[in-house]
């Protein structure tokens, strides 16, 4: 996108929204106010003063939640794409005005933003080879750009008081914190079906990149196969065996060993990794004196018959 841009002669801007909130307010409330005000943003005459005055030839908007110690806090990402080169004192004036029209829009809408922090505006990284599109492969560049704010949000690391991302909680929870699965659970409900990357019309046109691509009537026989998969629980793995996994960074690996759909071949597989034996002697040592469930944690791994059938 960045190199479409270029070439059509605009010049991104990252613009960022968001509002003020309380540790009790639910995420979808916040959530739909936040994007209640963005479309209110967006709508009207003095919008459309601005996008003439500023050249604004279309935008991108993405969004990104954390949770942190004031609660939810999603916010709002909106790359706008200005006709030509815009100066740092237009930049700045620009600032002030969205600003003004953003504090509005949000005591409108019966919540409040603030003025240093509720708008910014941040000139883009023009030496990016490589846009990432949602879910994308990585770029050239290493670092993390305004590109890279627009649709990476969910993923990416929040850091330091900042708050935790939807997937660092999903990776506290896989530690033993309940709460984090809770909120997490609360995130993938709010999110689900939400448009991650928003175009304005006629932007993809003017990129020559097309325009927006529907996804594909679903093939009905296609459907009915996929629902008449039983589902199988190959094996199990405890909590500090998948430790050795992740340590290992053998995720991928033992996906494409378990497809073989051979267990046995699985747990060799899995002995071969690092301390991953000696798991299995420390775990059985703690469950000495309970025969029963060491009959049954010998026969998760395929050792034995299963002691809970008749």
């Amino acid at each position: 996108m960045t190199l479409a841009a270029a070439a059509a002669d605009l010049s991104p801007l990252l613009v960022t929204f968001t509002l003020r909130h309380k540790k009790s307010d639910r995420l979808s409330r916040v959530l739909d106010v936040l994007l209640q005000a963005v479309r209110a943003f967006k709508s009207g005459s003095r919008w459309q003063k601005l996008k003439d005055r500023y050249f604004v030839a279309g935008s991108i908007r993405s969004l990104e939640v954390t949770y942190g110690e004031n609660g939810w806090h999603p916010h709002c990402h909106m790359m706008l794409l200005i006709e030509g080169k815009i100066s740092a004192r237009a930049a700045a004036q620009m600032e002030k005005e969205f600003k003004a029209l953003w504090l509005s829009v949000v005591a409108h809408a019966g919540f409040d933003a603030s003025w240093d922090h509720g708008l910014d505006v941040r000139s883009a990284d023009r030496d990016v080879q490589d846009y990432i599109a949602k879910f994308g492969r990585e770029p050239l560049n290493s670092g993390w750009t305004p590109e890279h704010e627009l649709v990476k949000g969910h993923v990416k690391r929040s850091g330091g008081l900042a708050g935790r991302t939807p997937f660092e909680l999903l990776a506290s929870y896989g530690d033993g914190d309940k709460r984090a699965g809770d909120l997490f659970v609360e995130y993938a409900r709010v999110f689900k079906g939400r448009n991650q990357l928003v175009w304005s019309r006629g932007l993809r046109d003017r990129l020559g990149l097309g325009g927006e691509v529907d996804d594909p009537a679903p093939n009905s026989e296609l459907v009915g196969d996929i629902e008449a998969v039983t589902e199988k629980t190959l094996l199990s793995l405890s909590r500090e065996q998948w430790r050795v996994v992740v340590r290992s960074d053998a995720r991928s690996a033992l996906l494409d060993v378990a497809a073989l759909g051979d267990v046995d071949r699985v747990w060799a597989w899995l002995n071969e990794l690092p301390g991953f034996s000696s798991i299995i002697s420390i775990e059985l040592l703690r469950l000495m004196g309970r025969p029963h469930e060491v009959a049954r944690y010998l026969h998760s791994l395929g050792v034995g018959d299963d002691p809970d059938s008749s």
